[in-house]
């Protein structure tokens, strides 16, 4: 793994973390709920990029597409979709 893989990693658990220890709620309790084989990043989940061609949300890349994720926690499918289409923002 690179050193800038292994940064990212280190701020993503840093921020579940954070979550864990400031809301009594959170869903984070053990391992981060996403993966994304693109930065090698293990969750819980299948990856981003599974359920990608799983759900067959690849029909939307387009060049030419906008692309609105809501609910989109750490934003992997945020980035997948922004190799691929025209415009996408994330709301979490």
């Amino acid at each position: 793994m690179t050193k800038n893989l292994r940064l990212l990693h280190k701020t993503i658990y840093s921020l579940i973390n954070e979550e864990v220890r400031s809301n009594n709620v959170s869903y984070n309790k053990r391992e981060p709920y996403q993966s994304y084989e693109r930065i090698k990043f293990n969750g819980l989940r299948w990856s981003v990029e599974k359920r990608i061609r799983e759900y067959g949300l690849d029909r939307f890349f387009n060049p030419e597409s906008k692309v609105l994720d809501i609910g989109s926690n750490f934003g992997f499918f945020v980035c997948e979709f922004a190799l691929h289409c025209n415009l996408v923002h994330g709301i979490e």
